[in-house]
């Protein structure tokens, strides 16, 4: 019983890490921790990652593209 216990908080652990990085590009914590519960906190982690940042100004926004592009063309 007690390593059953000890799984479930490991893994609600892991399952809020995806959904802090979703809060922070200004996505629903509730959605992510959900999904890292019920689904995958590994699917749910590479999700979070790829989701772009809604918390960007326009222009962060423009300097973040104009820097991809840039290190897209040094390759």
């Amino acid at each position: 019983m007690f390593f059953i216990i000890l799984g479930v908080i490991a893994w609600v652990s892991f399952a809020l890490w995806p959904a802090f990085i979703a809060q922070r590009k200004g996505y629903s914590f509730a959605l992510f921790l959900l999904l890292g519960i019920l689904v995958s906190f590994i699917l749910a982690l590479v999700v979070a990652a790829l989701l772009r940042d809604k918390t960007l100004t326009p222009a962060e926004a423009k300097r973040v593209e104009e820097a991809l592009h840039e290190e897209e063309g040094l390759e």
